[in-house]
C-alpha cells in the first residue's frame, strides 16, 4: 500500500479539496469509487472524471502508476 494525494478541482462544494488515499495497485475508475465514498459527487458519473498525473491523462481503466504521487481529478466540461 502507498498514499497518493487526490485533488479534486472544480467539483463545487469540493473543489480545490485535496485528500489522502492508499492505494495499491488500482485503476482510475477504482480510485474515483474510493474518492466517492468520501465526497458526494451530486451530478457527476464515473465516465465524466479526466485524470491527470504527472502532465499526463490517465483513463479509467488505466493503472496508477507507480511514479504517481499526486493524482489531479476534474469533470469534463458540461454544456456546450
Amino acid at each position: 500500500m502507498r498514499k497518493i494525494t487526490v485533488k479534486l478541482i472544480g467539483f463545487g462544494q469540493a473543489q480545490n479539496r485535496i485528500l489522502s488515499i492508499e492505494i495499491d495497485n488500482i485503476t482510475v475508475s477504482d480510485l474515483i469509487t474510493e474518492v466517492s465514498k468520501i465526497v458526494k459527487f451530486d451530478d457527476v458519473s464515473i465516465d465524466e472524471f479526466i485524470a491527470i498525473c504527472n502532465n499526463e491523462q490517465l483513463y479509467l481503466d488505466d493503472k496508477i502508476p507507480e511514479e504517481c504521487q499526486e493524482i489531479e481529478l476534474f469533470p469534463f466540461a458540461s454544456g456546450g
